[in-house]
């Protein structure tokens, strides 16, 4: 099977009986996840750039990849130590060929801590008729997949689309669809794009357990006051958020404090609940991209003030790329067919804001904000798998007064680990940009990085360190420069 694909292409809850190949030779290689998958042979991850799978049971090897592949909670057969083998593998032309490649770093994380499967919908066995939301329960070190469990009678809802389970379509109001989040509803978005009128207010979670699931990439536009698309209350345990693609508006001066998900609220302690922790799954924020608005922005893509809250797979992107407007010509046609943002389109500081503690993400991305890409507070917080790219048009008279990065956690959030964090650099428009660290930890109590790394993937270089000043400068194109283990001795 050929899944070949980059951010915002997950595969889940699928029986593979041969090999999966995730890439097609150096083509739609940029990085992805998969999660609750089982394959009965090789994972040949190609020419991935970063891969992320969790709870996977693999039946052979994982082979190739590039700069760093991680794993939490799967099974292997060979594990990890024959990676660098030869493999078959099938290029853009269809052929099969075979290749050797060796991806630069390996976390393989045995078990995990906590796992929260996706919820999705299924046809009852003896009655094609009935329709059920499935709403898998969390699990503590975890490994390998659930397709071979059955669902409880309290991990099933009856899809009735009224009480129970509200499905909503465009023609729906944002009246009807609060209406059904504040009966206590589990909504499931039909594809589509969602407040195109910006009539929209925030969607209000505040039912324990509640489910917001989004079908074939459904999309909601942001409010254009600043506040965000959706708002899940302190206090209220177990909420899903699954599946969403949430897109900024133009906010005009309602900047500052905007965002597009905001889980609990700012100075209200709100610690969540282990037994019932909150989740993100299949998240995606663009800021730009398809709208021809390029005053569209967001100050922070993402807030987690409550604590025990787990992501699965986020992708956080402010756009590097936009549509053009009808008969606009692309204004850099060397590099794009498209619109390149330039310094001060499609504004964002930060794609992930966390204060909450407790807080664990398998498998994030961020890209191309002008603040601190992540900005982190909580304490116990954990990450496996970070993929970032640093902004393409910033100049250094801005960046570097900043002295940003790609990834910072702050003093006070002790306790943090990260395991397989890439900082990208492509510094296009100014020469004269320098980042001190790719990544930049405060924090001295407790924490643990492991196979963080920096790329210079084009244009000026710029990053002098890895972390914490450890770790060369990213000073060719040739290298991934990474340090092992962070504190270099514990």
């Amino acid at each position: 099977m050929i899944w070949a694909v980059s951010q915002a292409a997950p595969i889940r809850r699928v029986k593979v009986d041969g090999h999966l190949h995730l890439s097609l030779g150096a083509n739609c290689a940029s990085g992805g996840f998969v999660g609750n998958v089982s394959v009965g042979g090789c994972v040949v991850l190609g020419s991935q750039q970063q891969f992320c799978l969790r709870g996977c049971d693999i039946g052979q090897k994982m082979v190739g990849g590039a700069w760093s592949t991680v794993m939490v909670g799967c099974k292997t057969q060979d594990g990890c130590d024959d990676i660098w083998t030869k493999y078959h593998t099938v290029d853009q032309n269809g052929d099969d060929k075979i290749v050797s490649t060796a991806p630069k770093l390996v976390v393989d994380e045995k078990a995990a801590a906590i796992c929260v499967e996706k919820p999705f919908v299924f046809v009852d066995e003896t009655d094609k008729n009935k329709y059920f939301l499935a709403i898998p329960k969390n699990k503590k070190n975890s490994t390998g997949t659930d397709l071979s469990s059955k669902l409880s009678s309290d991990e099933k809802v009856l899809i009735d689309n009224k009480n129970k389970v509200f499905v909503a379509w465009p023609t729906h109001t944002y009246k009807e669809v609060q209406g059904a989040l504040d009966r206590g509803a589990h909504v499931i978005f039909t594809p589509a794009t969602y407040n195109t009128d910006k009539s929209w207010k925030t969607l209000k979670v505040k039912t324990e357990g509640q489910v917001i699931l989004g079908l074939g990439l459904a999309t909601i536009q942001a409010p254009e006051d600043g506040t965000p698309c959706i708002h899940v209350s302190s206090g209220v345990d177990g909420v899903r958020i699954s599946g969403i693609l949430l897109e900024a508006s133009n906010v005009g001066n309602q900047y500052e404090g905007s965002s597009l998900l905001q889980w609990g609220e700012e100075g209200k302690q709100d610690p969540g609940n282990d037994k019932n922790p909150g989740a993100i799954h299949d998240l995606y924020c663009f800021v730009g991209g398809r709208s021809v608005d390029r005053n569209v922005g967001v100050e922070t893509m993402v807030k987690i003030f409550s604590g025990n809250v787990v992501g699965d797979n986020l992708w956080l992107w402010r756009a590097d790329h936009t549509k053009l407007k009808k008969k606009e010509e692309p204004n850099m046609p060397d590099l794009s067919e498209y619109h390149v943002t330039t310094f001060g389109e499609c504004k964002c500081d930060t794609g992930l804001l966390v204060h909450g503690d407790n807080v664990t993400m398998h498998g994030l991305a961020v890209e191309h904000t002008y603040g601190d890409l992540v900005d982190w507070h909580g304490k116990h917080g954990a990450v496996y798998f970070y993929q970032s790219e640093l902004p393409y048009d910033v100049p250094g008279e801005y960046y570097n007064a900043g002295d940003f990065a790609g990834y910072r956690v702050q003093d006070g959030a002790k306790g943090h680990t990260a395991k397989g964090l890439g900082v990208y650099s492509y510094f296009r428009d100014y020469h004269n940009v320098t980042v001190p660290s790719g990544v930049v930890c405060h924090s001295k109590d407790g924490v643990l990085f492991e196979k963080s790394f920096t790329v210079w993937l084009n244009g000026f270089p710029g990053l002098q360190s890895v972390i914490n000043g450890e770790g060369d400068a990213t000073v060719d194109q040739t290298n991934v420069y990474h340090v092992d283990q962070y504190p270099l001795s514990r």
